[in-house]
């Protein structure tokens, strides 16, 4: 048996272990503790509640930070939103796109426009928002906006510089009060909106500037808008006189900033016209969240800093109600098979959120006690005294995300009575989508049968050829090139008459006809429209016609190559069922 002396120093031994333990952070330190503290899990469809954003009371502004064109920002996006309006009261959605292009999407989401819908994201291409969830993201927000009663409906609001004039314009004509006063000028300029952006820029700027000569005739037209217009016009003045004096138009520190200080006159502006209990949500690029100034390549330089610290300083009006959320994207590393942050995040140690990289998780750093509102050495690098929510007070991890595909357009042709769209994938997203829309109603009937493009051979082998594509409701076109010239492949699948035609034309001899063969075909060639050459055939009982949309000399045996119409399957919702049933 051990002596009374034996076991009276195991006790003591245990009980210096205890508080060594206690002392010393059971469980782990002070950040793991937090972490394992407040830290949770997310569904995006079950979405936020109060426990898990955690401390909210003191904001009013909640500006997000995102990494554009990445797919998880955008469950993010609806998910943050539905929140903080249900939750925070909040009825205002900021945009990082100008006000007037940010126009085109209120519009959409009060009223279900399609075809404005549509418009805005034609002119969203090659810009940051350039990305197809974009569309879902707006179709979502029209459903979930027309549940809600009148004075809660969510209102978007662009703030940013006007990346695209034709979507500036666009949004100007919806704000159009008295259109019988509307100017020749205006007219024109409204009838135009897809022209060339230098163009229609210097006809805005001379209808618009210099306000003081044209504001009778803006009021006249505008009425209670003329103040939205002023803002615009503000802008186009800016931006000229930041042009002149010699301002960058590349994306860097100088137009950074630019942009970042007209986005907080136009906040200021907001704020000054929106109840004094007004609300703010922002989505922009994690850059110009940041409270703090962050020495880092994809943000900025010590030359600037950007919108989240204009928010939050001097004699701003938010000043200490701004709450900055970071997403955290990452993508599957093809080596390792797991998460790991994109680069954007290097400026500070995000290891100490590793545990949580596999699953969508989101983090309050600003609760009572955290670690996070003081300087953790290492946290930083080179930034003494900075603690994490000097830059952000909120953190959302986002893990298995990828690079969104970009948008996939399409627009109304008046002028053919049809629906063009920009790829084939921009068609196979209205078969499965926008039938039921009263826009698409004249070709609904023949879409909602298409299960394959007819194309040329050399676009079934390569799909990326096709520029375009135009559904009509008597016809579809295949627009593409080859051997250096543009072509367009028709099927016209509601009659035969442009191969009646083509006989006509070869039996009276007119238009320079011949008659050749393509895979045992008959093809009946004419020189058709200005300066064209046509062929003619008929294929499985079906019409097809091939445009060469110049003349040239010798080519008569290259066109035949493409005289031959192939099935390009479509992959859609309603092909996928018709292939199973």
């Amino acid at each position: 048996m051990l002596s009374k002396e034996v076991l009276k120093a195991c006790k003591l031994v245990s009980l210096l272990l205890v508080l060594v333990m206690v002392f010393s952070g059971c469980g782990g330190t002070e950040v793991e503790r937090y972490l394992k503290k407040y830290a949770k899990p997310v569904d995006f469809e079950q979405g936020l509640d109060n426990k898990t954003f955690g401390n909210a009371n003191d904001y009013r502004f909640f500006f997000a930070g995102e990494i554009h064109q990445q797919t998880m920002i955008y469950p993010a996006k609806k998910m943050m939103l539905q929140y903080l309006h249900e939750n925070q009261g909040v009825n205002y959605l900021l945009m990082e796109e100008g006000m007037g292009a940010g126009l085109l999407i209120d519009h959409y989401i009060q009223t279900g426009d399609e075809e404005i819908l549509n418009f805005a994201l034609e002119c969203k291409k090659g810009l940051h928002t350039d990305a197809e969830p974009e569309r879902d993201l707006w179709q979502w927000l029209y459903e979930y906006n027309s549940q809600q009663p009148e004075d809660k409906k969510i209102h978007a609001i662009g703030i940013d510089a006007e990346f695209n004039i034709n979507a500036m314009i666009k949004g100007i004509s919806l704000l159009v009060e008295q259109p019988d006063k509307v100017s020749k000028e205006w007219k024109m300029l409204f009838e135009e909106p897809m022209g060339d952006e230098k163009q229609s820029f210097a006809k805005v700027v001379s209808l618009l500037l210099p306000l003081e000569k044209h504001e009778k005739e803006l009021r006249d037209i505008f009425g209670e808008n003329y103040e939205i217009v002023v803002r615009i016009a503000g802008y186009l003045t800016s931006f000229v006189s930041y042009i002149q004096n010699g301002g960058s138009g590349q994306l860097g520190d100088e137009l950074y900033s630019f942009r970042d200080e007209h986005s907080l006159e136009n906040i200021r502006f907001l704020l000054n016209t929106l109840p004094e209990d007004a609300k703010f949500f922002a989505q922009f690029g994690a850059g110009h969240t940041y409270q703090t100034l962050v020495n880092d390549f994809s943000t900025g330089t010590e030359n600037f800093h950007r919108l989240g610290a204009r928010l939050n300083e001097g004699r701003f009006p938010l000043k200490g109600q701004v709450c900055s959320i970071l997403y955290m994207v990452e993508n599957k590393s093809g080596v390792t098979k797991k998460n790991e942050p994109l680069g954007y995040y290097d400026w500070f140690d995000n290891r100490v959120f590793q545990d949580y990289f596999e699953q969508a998780t989101f983090i309050p750093l600003d609760m009572e006690g955290s670690p996070f509102t003081q300087e953790i050495e290492g946290m930083v690098p080179n930034e003494e005294g900075a603690a994490l929510t000097d830059y952000f007070q909120k953190i959302l991890i986002l893990p298995n995300s990828e690079e969104a595909p970009e948008i996939q357009c399409e627009k109304f042709r008046d002028d053919l009575a049809g629906i063009e769209y920009s790829s084939v994938r921009a068609l196979e997203v209205c078969i499965d989508k926008h039938l039921n829309e009263p826009s698409h109603e004249d070709n609904a009937q023949h879409l909602s049968e298409m299960n394959c493009l007819y194309v040329p051979p050399v676009c079934l082998e390569n799909t990326e050829k096709i520029d375009n594509i135009i559904v009509a409701p008597a016809w579809v076109q295949v627009s593409f090139e080859q051997n250096e010239f543009k072509y367009l492949f028709e099927h016209h699948f509601a009659d035969e008459n442009a191969y009646q035609l083509a006989q006509y034309y070869y039996k009276q001899e007119k238009n320079n006809p011949t008659i050749l063969e393509a895979e045992n075909t008959p093809v009946y060639s004419y020189d058709g429209g200005i300066d064209e050459r046509w062929y003619v055939w008929m294929q499985d009982e079906q019409c097809f016609v091939l445009r060469r949309l110049k003349n040239g000399s010798g080519m008569a045996e290259k066109d035949l190559l493409l005289c031959s119409a192939q099935k390009l399957m479509l992959n859609t919702e309603r092909s996928n069922i018709k292939s199973t049933s």
